[in-house]
């Protein structure tokens, strides 16, 4: 398929069902993030197929891994919930331009809420959309803990 399409999450089963453009393929190749499968694709995958006639081959691979198919054409959708230019950004930062979005076709169909849990001894009170979070995580060093709160 010439088309490149890409659902991002910042989610497609609308768009795939008014996706007439790919009725003429009877396998729907998709691949990328877990949010937009989980949430979106797979609870309606078998109402798509209905509707569409496709047979949706769907490979759950991350942002990144999706829009690396896409680009290589082993795919005909990529499921990004991360703001594709970051997506773009990373991949390209590590490996000079191995991806490119320009004229891939974005249907952005959804959006998510993303929630901080920590544990209720951790000094921080809240957070807001213009508090500063450090760019690194401290991977490995969280643990279990008896009690916690949502900020």
């Amino acid at each position: 398929m010439s088309l490149k399409t890409l659902i991002t999450l910042a989610g497609g089963a609308a768009f795939l069902l008014s996706a007439n453009v790919f009725s003429q393929a009877a396998e729907l190749k998709i691949s990328g993030a877990a949010a937009v499968a989980n949430s979106i694709v797979m609870p309606n995958k078998a109402a798509i197929e209905k509707d569409t006639g496709l047979t949706l081959n769907i490979t759950v691979n991350g942002d990144g891994n999706g829009l690396k198919d896409l680009h290589a054409g082993k795919v005909d959708v990529a499921m990004i919930a991360a703001p594709i230019k970051v997506t773009e950004a990373a991949l390209n930062k590590a490996n000079a331009g191995s991806v490119s979005v320009d004229g891939v076709e974005v249907a952005t169909i959804g959006a998510i809420g993303i929630k901080f849990i920590v544990n209720a001894a951790n000094p921080v009170k809240s957070l807001s959309s213009r508090t500063s979070l450090p760019a690194r995580s401290p991977r490995g060093r969280m643990s279990a803990a008896p009690t916690s709160r949502s900020l």
